[in-house]
């Protein structure tokens, strides 16, 4: 009899234990792992190991503040934070100490390429190239070749490069073209979409550390991203309210398809907590009533 007591309050305490294990988020006995048995695994992202750049150590002890100024623009360059030197804009060899080495023809040395090269210089094969090629199918180019205005750097910066966002956009740039109603509604619509895309991006991101399979989802995103990208470079004035509409359709449907994939988490979620609770309150119960039973045994003898 004892023996079997001992069996059932061993096998109740390993259940329990099973059951609190898989509520776990970080285990893979948690209740996402009906929907994908399988894990994904991501591999490590290894930066790559940043070379000299004789480049900045030069300009920084330039009194010519036109010189210098380039070298604080830098610090936030996202080509910088990515590891990169001045050499993939301007070329020449940043490893070298000597200027005249370092600035010259062998090493393709550019000192300050205008609009129109930059914005070819932006598409290079392995930069930007997907993206100056739909710039140059929008109206931007045509004054980028009549003027040499409004190029890759009017709104991402020259040394100070940044990532696309609506921040980036300049009232002042912009309103030296269009309207400054026109500017503030591109601004305000980017800021929307962007704001509904990054929830949208948050929801995937959930899902995948509950180890659901988001690759389907995640290319619904990306060529959600891509049809912003778009319509900022390559839509004209007229065509970006279709635009825009055609975003917040796909956002939309997004955020259906990840909101109910979350209430299906939470639910099953719940289901483990009552199952946690209804399986804590038999063995407590049935542990009690033995023990009760035992020492009532022990009384009669």
């Amino acid at each position: 009899m004892i023996r079997l007591i001992f069996i059932f309050i061993l096998t109740s305490s390993i259940s329990l234990t099973l059951i609190l294990t898989g509520f776990s988020q970080n285990n893979p006995f948690t209740a996402e792992n009906f929907l994908n048995k399988t894990k994904e695994v991501n591999p490590l992202s290894v930066p790559a190991k940043k070379g000299g750049n004789s480049c900045i150590a030069c300009h920084e002890n330039l009194k010519d503040d036109k010189l210098n100024k380039p070298v604080f623009d830098w610090v936030t360059n996202v080509h910088n934070t990515r590891g990169n030197n001045c050499n993939i804009c301007h070329g020449g060899n940043p490893d070298s100490n000597d200027a005249k080495t370092a600035k010259s023809r062998e090493f393709n040395f550019v000192g300050r390429p205008d609009k129109k090269i930059s914005t070819d210089m932006c598409g290079r094969a392995g930069c930007h190239a997907e993206e100056v090629s739909d710039f140059k199918r929008g109206p931007h180019y045509a004054e980028v070749l009549k003027s040499n205005k409004s190029g890759c750097t009017s709104c991402h910066g020259v040394h100070n490069i940044k990532v696309s966002s609506p921040a980036i956009i300049d009232m002042e740039v912009c309103s030296g073209c269009h309207k400054a109603e026109h500017t503030k509604n591109v601004i305000s619509t980017m800021r929307s979409l962007e704001q509904n895309i990054n929830e949208v991006d948050k929801n995937i991101k959930f899902l995948k550390q509950k180890y659901l399979n988001v690759d389907t989802l995640n290319l619904k995103l990306a060529k959600t991203k891509n049809l912003v990208n778009n319509m900022i470079h390559i839509s004209s004035k007229d065509d970006m309210k279709s635009s825009k509409s055609i975003i917040e359709l796909e956002i939309k449907n997004l955020e259906t398809e990840t909101k109910t994939q979350l209430g299906l988490f939470q639910r099953l979620d719940l289901l483990y907590m009552i199952m946690v609770v209804i399986s804590g309150i038999i063995i407590v119960t049935v542990t009690t009533y033995i023990i009760y039973m035992l020492t009532r045994r022990r009384r009669k003898k």
